[in-house]
């Protein structure tokens, strides 16, 4: 992966919304049942964690409160509360 590479903006559309009480962007694999945090560092770029490493049931879907609180869906168990930890 290259770094530093300054990409022509031309034609590209902002995001219609942001939120900015956690550091990145929320994903799972649904076949492990885990739960990353893609991260940017701003020494380092971007890097990825595990914030859950096993829930039961395969992962099928997010969601996000208005006091953005992460609730995550899955195959085995009603809509659960998510916290993270995302400070470092």
């Amino acid at each position: 992966m290259q770094r530093g590479i300054d990409a022509d903006s031309a034609g590209l559309t902002s995001p219609t919304f942001t939120y900015g009480r956690y550091a990145g962007f929320i994903y799972a694999d649904y076949c492990n049942c885990r739960v990353f945090l893609l991260e940017n560092d701003e020494r380092e770029g971007w890097k990825t964690r595990i914030v859950v490493s096993m829930l039961k049931g395969s992962i099928l879907s997010f969601g996000m409160d208005a006091d953005g609180t992460v609730y995550v869906l899955t195959r085995r168990n009603p809509i659960m509360r998510m916290q993270l930890d995302v400070e470092k």
